[in-house]
This record gives C-alpha cells, structure tokens and sequence, in this order.
C-alpha cells in the first residue's frame, strides 16, 4: 500500500478546459461497473494482510491469544485532528458535531489501467468499531451530478481532480488529487464524512481469486453471455462451486441474464464480496497464501491508511460475524435520462448506514446546493424531491438466499 501521500493541500476550483479532458476520457471508454467489487475486496484483504504480516515478523501475539488485544487497542486512529472540508463560497466547515466514539467511514475508489483516471463505481464503507458492524454503501456509476462538470456523471468527479493536477507530477499525487477532489464533493454535498480513502487498481482481480485458490461460492442462476471483443466468454452453471478467476470475474462482471441488469449485476457483487470476506477470514494464518495475497494488493492499492491503522481495523474485522456486515445500494431512478438520487431516501441510509456523529442526519443536511438534481428539469427535480423507493439492505450471512430470490427475475 502506497501511504505517502496524505490528504492535505486539496485543490478547490474547476478549471473547464481539464474537465473537458475528463469527459473526452470518460467517453472513450469505459470501466465495466463489476470492478467496484474488487475496491472492497482489497481493502478487507490488505489490511487483513498487513496485520498478519506485521504482527508474525515482530513476534507479537495473533489475535485472539491472551495479551494481542491491549496491544491492538493502542492503535485505535484518531481522526479528531483530521480537518473538514471548508465551504467554498462561505469558508465555513462543511460538517461538524460530536463524533461517536470508534465509528469511522472510507471512501472506496477502484480505477482501471486501461482508461488511466475513471472511477465509473464508488462505495462507502462505513466502520462502527465500538458495535462491531459494517455497512457497505454502493453508489451507482451513472448517478447524476450538477456541479460544473460538463459530464453529469458522478464519475467525472475524480477525473477532474486527476486532470487538473500538474502535468509531470508522479501518478501517485494526481491520484491523490482526485480522490481529494471526490471527498471533497462527497462531504460537501451528501455530507457524509469521509476519514480515509482507498484508491484500488483493478487489473488483477482474476490472480487474486486465483491466489486464493479460487473463490467458493454459490452462483445464483445460470450464465451465458458472449463478448469476443471484451474476450468475455460466460458460461457458468447454478449451484455451489469453486470459481477460478477468470471465472469469478464473469460471475460479478456478468449484467445480461437479469431484467434489471446493473442492479441485478451489483446485487450478485455483493454475493461475492460475502464468499471473499469468508474466504479470507478461513485463510487468514496460511502465510503462503497471505504472501502471494500481499505481493498483488501492495502494488494495486493507494491509502491514506497507515500500518498502524490497518492493524487496528483488520483485528476487528477478523472477529467479526458475517451477519454484522450489511450492504445495500444508494436507490436511485431514471428521470429524463439521468440516473437520479432520491432524497428521502438518502438521507434515511446516510442516517441509518453512515452517520459518525451522535445527531440524527437531517434532510437539510443533504445536498444543500442541489447538486444531485437539475431544478430546471421539473421532471427529475419532482423525482429527486418527491419519489421513493423500497430498497433492500443485505446481510452478508444470508445474502446467498436473498439474493437468488431476488434475481430469479431473470431475462
């Protein structure tokens, strides 16, 4: 993991000739909406990876031997010194107010080689320690912004930043100056705070799974698709099964066998994102495979995050049950075109799912330039206002069942 470039110095306005250059890049081509899986992934797994590697190499107890947890205690983050984003146009904190205590939130980015600066998907982890859960927020690629970016998409965001840093700069800082750009947004208009970040290279999900061992887990429905120009061959049978990596990265890439397709195909990511998390916990003292697990995230993964901080957080993670792991996906609806956010129902999953401070998250809290929504399209403007929608929060030991129910709906 690359830690060296911490979140400071963001850069604040939109210079429209680089932002151009984004949208240009952003049309090309774009990054298949499964690869935000991987993000959560690697994350769970570095810091898993770390923890078992840091703590073998200096002789300290593993977790869950008499003595460990004192030890792991004395690394809990304090985020108290981290600054909030400042309003632009006021200069005044963005957010403020009084932290529960071991509650902390990441923002999740996974970027693909091949287009350089997209971030097509996005998710929030949210990490309440004291109670021992973790909500996993998924927000929809295409989901619209209004906020001078030419490319409405909320996508453009961390190209923008990337864009906009100067020409020559190592890959790590421009990196780093889109995920800047992107919390920055994402605290000032949904007013989620954000304590770290994780950018994730994608490019190697399949030697991951195949690291592993391959991934077991229980396909929903069976899969058939073609794509020779993507060398996209699915064919996968219904049941439980051991996947090879290639096959895995079918299996979460897959969107045409479901009437619903990228809902469908985030709800069967959220089945593998289960089987991994499992996966890993069983394997976590095999220090071959944590070694070839370490070689791979060490060169896929940019973060905030210290040593110190993932040991801490990968030995709560370890002991935690699967049914305290929640996932879900930020509801939206199509309006004129544009995939737009529900508020009501933003702001009932940001309370409920992502909230760190004590007081309850209130709807003039959310998004209060009307950045997720055009007030001159009164047909989105009345579905971003008025519509919403039932929407299913899973949990990570049941998901299997639930999510094969709801995708039997099938094409």
């Amino acid at each position: 993991m690359n830690n060296q470039y911490p979140r400071q110095n963001r850069q604040k306005r939109t210079n429209e000739t680089q932002v151009r250059t984004a949208a240009r890049n952003n049309a090309k081509k774009k990054t298949p909406a499964w690869k935000v899986l991987l993000t959560v992934f690697i994350l769970i797994i570095s810091v898993a990876i770390v923890l078992s590697v840091v703590l073998s190499i200096f002789g300290i107890p593993f977790i869950g031997k008499p003595g460990s947890s004192g030890f792991i205690d004395k690394l809990q983050p304090d985020v108290s010194g981290k600054s909030n984003w400042l309003d632009s146009d006021t200069g005044e904190p963005v957010l403020s107010g009084d932290r529960r205590a071991k509650v902390y939130n990441f923002l999740v980015a996974g970027l693909n080689d091949d287009t350089g600066n997209n971030t097509d998907t996005l998710m929030i982890v949210h990490f309440d320690v004291e109670n021992m859960g973790v909500n996993v927020v998924q927000i929809p690629r295409d989901t619209y912004i209004n906020a001078g970016y030419n490319f409405h998409k909320i996508n453009s965001v961390f190209a923008a930043g990337y864009n906009r840093a100067e020409l020559g700069t190592e890959k790590g800082q421009r990196r780093q100056a889109g995920m800047n750009e992107l919390c920055e947004f994402i605290e000032t208009n949904m007013a989620v705070k954000i304590d770290f970040t994780v950018i994730v290279d994608l490019s190697a999900f399949e030697n991951f799974i195949d690291q592993l061992g391959g991934l077991k887990v229980r396909v929903p429905c069976d899969m058939t698709y073609s794509d020779p120009e993507q060398n996209l061959y699915i064919d996968l049978r219904q049941g439980e099964q051991t996947l090879s990596g290639y096959q895995a990265m079918c299996l979460v890439r897959n969107r045409k066998t479901y009437a619903d397709a990228d809902y469908g195909r985030m709800d069967v990511q959220k089945i593998a994102l289960a089987a991994l998390m499992k996966q890993v916990k069983e394997n976590i003292t095999d220090l071959s495979t944590l070694s070839g697990l370490m070689s791979i995230a060490l060169n896929d993964v940019t973060t905030d995050l210290t040593v110190d901080n993932c040991v801490y957080f990968a030995s709560k993670v370890l002991k935690m049950d699967m049914d305290r792991v929640k996932m879900l996906t930020l509801p939206t609806q199509n309006a004129n075109g544009y995939i737009t956010v529900l508020k009501t129902n933003a702001v009932e999953i940001i309370d409920q799912y992502l909230n760190v401070y004590a007081e309850t998250f209130t709807s003039e809290q959310f998004d209060p330039k009307m950045r997720f929504t055009n007030a001159k399209d009164s047909t989105q403007h009345k579905t971003y206002l008025y519509n919403e929608m039932d929407y299913k929060v899973y949990s990570a030991d049941r998901i299997d069942d639930e999510v094969s129910l709801n995708v039997m709906g099938k094409k």
